[in-house]
C-alpha cells in the first residue's frame, strides 16, 4: 500500500478519541504488514491535514509508535515504519547462515545427527551443558497464540509455549518466568514489552503473513466466506480490524464458528462457498463437500519474521544457566 493513500476512519460516537482511533488504525496497517517495513509515512503537518487533528495531537501519536518500536522519528528526514536490521548487518547474518548450512550438510555426508553435531561442538569449545532455548508466546487469543508457537517451534526450532495475555497475572508470570525469551506480534508489542521489562525479559517480534488477510478479503469480495477455527473469541477485533481495509459488506460476508460446534459446522458448510479451516481442527474437520472451495495459507507467521527470528537467535547469549533450564524439554537442536 502507497503511504500516500492511507485512508483513516473516524468515529465520533466511539468511546476511544480520535488520537486513539488515528493510532489504533495505524498499529492494524503495520500488524497486518499492509505497509513495508522502512516504508516513509506521512509527515506530521499531512497526518493533521488528512485527519483534521491539530499538529501536536499528530506528533503525540507518532511519538508514542516511536516509543513503542514500530516507527522510526528521524530528524530532518520522517516518519518511517520500523525497518529490519541495516544491510550490513543482516548480509553478516546471512553469511553466518549459509556458514552453518553448509556444516549442516556435511555433517549428513558424516552421517551425524544435528544432536550429535550439536555435543561435538559444545563438547569442542568447553561446553559441558548444551540444549534448547524455550520462549513464550504471547497473543490475546488460544487459535492465534498455539497456531504463532506451532509455526515458531517448526521452522525455528526452539521449545515455543503458547501463553494467552489474559491467562491471569499468576499463570502469565510463572509461564513467562521458565521462559528464555518472548515472542509477540506488533499488535501487543507494547504490553509485552512493559511485562518483558518487568520481568528482565527481551522480547522478539514477529509478523502476520501478508497472504493470509489477503485471501480471506479475496474471498469475501467473492461471495460467503466460512472460517472454521478452535476459537472465535478475537473475532470482534478481527472484524474491526478488517473494515479498515474493506468495506463493512465484504466484512459481513464473513463467517467465524467453532469447530466444535457440528451443527454451525453444517449450517456454515451449506450456505458458503469457500472455507479456511484452522490448520489446528483440520483433521477433525475432514474433508469438504465438493462444492466448497478451501482456502489456504501455508503458515500464519511471514517467512522474513521467522528468518529474522531464527538469525537473531543465533547471536543470543548462551549460558550454562540456560543450558540447564533447558534440558528437560523437548524439540529440536538450533
Amino acid at each position: 500500500m502507497n503511504t500516500g493513500e492511507l485512508r483513516f476512519t473516524l468515529d465520533k460516537e466511539s468511546s476511544l478519541d480520535f488520537r486513539e482511533q488515528i493510532r489504533e488504525q495505524l498499529i492494524h496497517l503495520i500488524h497486518f504488514s499492509l505497509i513495508a517495513a522502512g516504508a516513509r509515512l506521512p509527515t506530521v503537518r499531512q497526518l493533521a491535514a488528512q485527519c483534521r487533528v491539530n499538529l501536536k495531537t499528530a506528533f503525540k501519536i507518532y511519538r508514542s509508535l516511536a516509543q513503542e518500536g514500530l516507527v522510526e522519528i528521524r530528524p530532518q528526514s520522517g516518519v518511517f515504519v520500523r525497518s529490519r536490521p541495516p544491510a550490513v548487518e543482516r548480509r553478516y547474518r546471512q553469511s553466518v547462515t549459509h556458514f552453518l548450512e553448509r556444516v549442516a550438510e556435511d555433517a549428513r555426508k558424516y552421517r551425524l545427527s544435528e544432536e550429535r553435531l550439536v555435543h561435538l561442538l559444545a563438547m569442542r569449545a568447553g561446553l559441558r551443558n548444551h540444549g534448547l532455548f524455550r520462549c513464550a508466546v504471547l497473543e490475546c487469543n488460544p487459535e492465534q497464540t498455539r497456531l504463532f508457537a506451532r509455526e515458531i517451534r517448526r521452522e525455528v526450532g526452539v521449545i515455543a509455549q503458547p501463553v494467552e495475555l489474559n491467562a491471569g497475572e499468576a499463570r502469565l508470570r510463572a509461564a513467562v518466568s521458565a521462559a528464555h525469551f518472548l515472542v509477540t506480534t506488533d499488535f501487543h508489542w507494547a504490553e509485552v514489552l512493559r511485562l518483558a521489562g518487568r520481568l528482565g525479559k527481551e522480547v522478539f517480534r514477529v509478523a502476520l503473513n501478508p497472504e493470509f488477510h489477503r485471501k480471506v478479503i479475496a474471498e469475501a469480495r467473492r461471495g460467503p466466506l466460512g472460517m472454521i477455527l478452535t476459537d472465535t473469541s478475537f473475532e470482534p477485533r478481527f472484524r474491526k480490524a478488517l473494515e479498515h481495509l474493506v468495506s463493512p459488506r465484504v466484512v459481513e460476508r464473513i463467517r467465524l464458528v467453532r469447530y466444535r460446534d457440528r451443527k454451525q459446522v453444517r449450517r456454515l458448510l451449506e450456505e458458503v462457498r469457500s472455507v479456511y479451516v484452522s490448520p489446528l481442527c483440520a483433521e477433525r474437520v475432514g474433508k469438504l463437500p465438493g462444492r466448497v472451495r478451501r482456502v489456504e495459507v501455508e503458515q500464519m507467521l511471514s517467512s522474513d519474521s521467522l528468518h529474522e527470528l531464527r538469525n537473531n537467535l543465533l547471536f543470543y547469549p548462551l549460558s550454562p544457566k540456560s543450558y540447564r533450564s533447558a534440558r528437560g524439554g523437548t524439540g529440536r537442536y538450533l
